[in-house]
């Protein structure tokens, strides 16, 4: 029995619900362009900005976790995603839309940033070390689930009831979720600061991090891994819509089913983690498989059967999407007494600066180029590099003791 189950289900509660509101326009972007008359593959673009703020909020994540506590801090983040998708409702104003959906992702990405630090700080609290990479990468399970409910919810009710429904949706689902976590925050919140004492700043934990090598290059492999994550997730509906011809619908259930994958993904490679005690030798079989299938995507073209598409894009899910819970089980471990929130919220500053750099390239390049799947070899050699970097913390840190 998993120590802190309660925990384990909030906080993937929380991821679940705040990757929903994140990856629902991505989902939905190709009805949404079309309803707004712009290009769909400028949705990079606001997957850019969305994860931009998210970098910068991260770094505050650690110290309001400190002065209000876990639960409070992932409650405001729920609050944040309602009224990011209120305000993305309103670019149904021809005069406002993209205001609107500049300030929504502003929102959004205020949003995003703030609970991994909170949930870092509970897990770390409240459940068992010997699990740790399994229970880590079950709390991680909530961002391929909530992509997956992005594929199978966002376009089929966008194209029943228009794309505003979708938003609307996630805003009632993130506020009923920080509603029925009031009550246990008494108990999660005990260890919050009670005045006295000045509160930690951003730049202590930036150091703290840079300051260990192992954890300095695994926060460096995490900013090429998250840019290679968020691309293949982001243009996944694009690239089948526009390049391979798919319905928008077929589209959105092959993202769900992509987003199974990588749910499966990090149970799977959390648990073989655990069982091997090596985190960096399960990332390098992780890696080296997700450059294979990268390089493999790239020969993907309208003619290739529909199987084999669909077992190299779920392959993708498996591996490109299914990193990150050993991630932040081994940042959380290698974090001070007490100090877990705040390390986290310093490795994910880089992880997002990877998302917000990936998604933007991935664009404007594609743009140039009139398709997005060559592109792909340029994320099978950022595969590589991370691979180098893990490869090097791992002989850094030790083996299997210091990774």
């Amino acid at each position: 029995m998993i120590r802190g189950t309660g925990v384990i289900a909030a906080a993937t509660g929380v991821q679940v619900i705040s990757t929903l509101a994140t990856l629902i326009l991505p989902a939905i972007a190709p009805i949404a362009a079309r309803a707004l008359g712009i290009d769909a593959g400028l949705i990079g673009l606001q997957v850019s900005l969305v994860y931009g703020v998210a970098m910068v909020a991260s770094l505050f994540g650690g110290p309001m976790v400190s002065n209000l506590g876990a639960c409070r801090t992932s409650q405001l983040g729920l609050l944040l995603v309602t009224g990011g998708c209120l305000l993305a409702s309103l670019a149904m104003i021809p005069a406002i839309a993209l205001p609107a959906l500049a300030l929504a992702s502003i929102v959004l990405g205020m949003a995003y940033g703030l609970p991994n630090p909170a949930a870092a700080h509970l897990l770390v609290r409240f459940t068992d070390p010997a699990h740790r990479n399994l229970i880590f990468s079950l709390k991680q399970t909530g961002v391929p689930l909530g992509g997956m409910l992005a594929g199978l919810i966002g376009p089929g009710l966008a194209e029943w009831l228009g794309w505003q429904a979708p938003l609307l949706l996630c805003a009632v689902l993130a506020l009923g979720l920080a509603t029925s976590l009031q009550p246990w925050r008494t108990h999660w919140d005990s260890d919050r600061m009670r005045g006295g004492k000045a509160p930690k700043l951003p730049v202590e934990a930036i150091r703290l991090v840079f300051g260990q090598p192992a954890l300095r290059l695994l926060s460096l492999s995490a900013f090429l891994l998250a840019g290679i994550q968020l691309c293949i997730v982001t243009f996944l509906v694009v690239i089948l819509v526009e390049d391979l011809g798919y319905s928008p619908i077929h589209a959105g259930i092959m993202l769900a089913s992509v987003q199974v994958a990588g749910a499966v993904g990090r149970v799977g490679w959390g648990m073989l983690a655990d069982r091997l005690g090596n985190g960096a030798g399960t990332l390098l079989i992780l890696l080296t498989l997700l450059a294979v299938t990268a390089l493999a995507v790239t020969q993907i073209t309208a003619a290739t059967p529909a199987g084999l598409t669909t077992g190299l894009f779920l392959l993708l899910g498996a591996t490109g999407i299914s990193w990150n819970g050993i991630f932040l089980a081994e940042v959380a471990r290698r974090a001070p007494e007490g100090r877990a929130g705040d390390v986290t919220s310093a490795a994910l500053f880089l992880t997002y600066m990877g998302v917000l750099v990936g998604p933007a390239l991935f664009s404007a390049v594609g743009g140039q180029l009139d398709s997005f799947l060559p592109l792909y070899g340029a994320l099978a050699l950022a595969t590589v590099l991370a691979f180098v970097m893990v490869r090097s913390a791992q002989r850094r840190g030790g083996g299997k003791e210091g990774i």
